[in-house]
């Protein structure tokens, strides 16, 4: 996240879409980078139904 500056604010705290889009796109490169280096893998299958105990989900 380096990568941003205070022209990629929208105010003092939050990015505008030019932040948003450097911040996505240093998360994709490394998520690319975890994958090439092995450290992702397919999950575990859920061993039974999951619900999230919030009626109607």
């Amino acid at each position: 996240m380096s990568g941003l500056t205070t022209a990629d604010l929208a105010d003092p705290l939050h990015p505008n879409d030019s932040g948003y889009q450097k911040m996505a796109d240093a998360f994709h490169r490394g998520v690319q980078a975890a994958g090439s280096a092995g450290w992702l893998k397919n999950p575990a299958p859920a061993s039974a139904l999951v619900r999230s105990g919030i009626a109607g989900k």
